[in-house]
């Protein structure tokens, strides 16, 4: 009879562990700057190099027209879409063209990335999945209305909302419909992931919370105008701004109002959350800091122009752009001035942070990275 060594055993028990932990921690590092707020509860919160001092512009990429969506990095290539109906792939060092993509309208919505392949929408009404090396199409999914929502990608499957009032959970290999839910109105807001559940907001007025696997209505909150932004979870809170002019908190788990605070007009920015604090620009021209469990003002900084920007937070420094035209670096903790850098024109597309390199883009078509 063969006898099993004990300590033999204890070591391959170990080394599978080992090996375990090792993909595990690849995967989670391999998943860092793939969709828009870079974390499937869209925090905003980037966990690389800041840029904590502006030196130089590495190299600008010409799109044919306006950039609304937010560049994704991946492996030294970031990806977006423009409304020259074009979505590019660009070698982050050189800021060359890899391969693009012609869809048939404009594309507005952020990328998503998962097991090789890119996911956005485009206002031709099609979600697309396109392999991140070539540029192929592997599948599209038709709905019927156009896609601004920025996708989330999670254990197998994509989630979107469209403005023919659905929100789609959509297989991510295959492209097959999983569930759909019907908000009857415009679905804009990025859909974000807690646990279980998705979190979404509608031109109803409503945030809704669904069952991820199934697309159960758990409960809605009502708002007093549109909900477009992308809302954002932290510590049993979901947080997310409104046409109505305020910014609100709301129980993760009970759907019921924590607190709510009023600016002067819209609050289309999508909040980033750091510490104890939660962040977000609005029309007024101002952007806020707030004390994310009580909801008071920490500090705020003042441009000329509305803020649409969602901000991006990274050791210590938020970054966002304004209609003004610039990019703003800020301290977090006192919303003192780092830097500022002025482009051509508006700022729509909110920046990305990856190894003290900042990516954004501009109304003007072009694609900026600074280091």
């Amino acid at each position: 009879m063969l006898r099993k060594n004990p300590k033999i055993i204890l070591v391959l028990i170990a080394l599978t562990a080992s090996w375990f932990l090792f993909f595990a921690g690849a995967e989670k590092i391999n998943s860092r700057y793939t969709m828009f707020r870079n974390t499937p509860e869209r925090t905003g919160v980037f966990n690389t190099d800041a840029v904590y001092s502006l030196n130089q512009i590495n190299w600008t990429f010409r799109a044919e027209d306006s950039i609304l969506s937010t560049p994704m990095v991946s492996r030294k290539v970031i990806y977006f879409g423009s409304n020259d109906e074009t979505f590019y792939a660009i070698d982050t060092k050189t800021g060359l063209l890899k391969w693009r993509f012609k869809a048939e309208d404009d594309i507005k919505s952020s990328p998503a990335m998962a097991r090789g392949l890119v996911y956005f929408g485009s206002d031709d009404e099609r979600l697309y999945a396109i392999d991140k090396q070539t540029g192929v199409v592997r599948w599209t999914f038709k709905t019927e209305g156009k896609i601004r929502s920025s996708p989330v990608v999670s254990e197998g499957v994509v989630f979107f909302g469209s403005n023919d009032g659905f929100l789609y959970a959509v297989d991510s290999q295959t492209g097959v419909l999983r569930w759909k839910f019907d908000a009857e109105d415009n679905i804009k807001s990025s859909p974000a992931i807690g646990g279980s559940s998705i979190f979404f907001g509608c031109d109803d007025g409503k945030l809704y919370k669904l069952n991820k696997w199934t697309g159960l209505r758990m409960w809605s909150f009502e708002a007093e105008s549109n909900i477009t932004t992308s809302p954002a979870i932290s510590d049993g809170v979901v947080y997310f701004g409104s046409d109505d002019d305020y910014f609100y908190a709301v129980d993760i788990n009970l759907g019921q109002l924590r607190w709510r605070f009023k600016t002067e007009s819209d609050v289309k920015s999508s909040p980033a959350v750091s510490g104890k604090t939660v962040f977000f620009g609005s029309d007024d021209g101002r952007f806020y800091a707030l004390n994310k469990k009580t909801g008071q003002p920490m500090w705020q900084y003042y441009t000329d122009e509305k803020i649409r920007t969602s901000p991006a937070i990274c050791k210590g420094v938020v970054y966002f752009g304004g209609d003004d035209g610039r990019l703003y670096a800020l301290r977090t903790d006192n919303g003192g001035m780092r830097w500022q850098y002025k482009v051509e024109k508006t700022i729509r597309s909110s920046p990305t942070v990856q190894s003290g390199i900042i990516y954004f883009g501009d109304e003007a078509g072009f694609l900026y990275s600074l280091r």
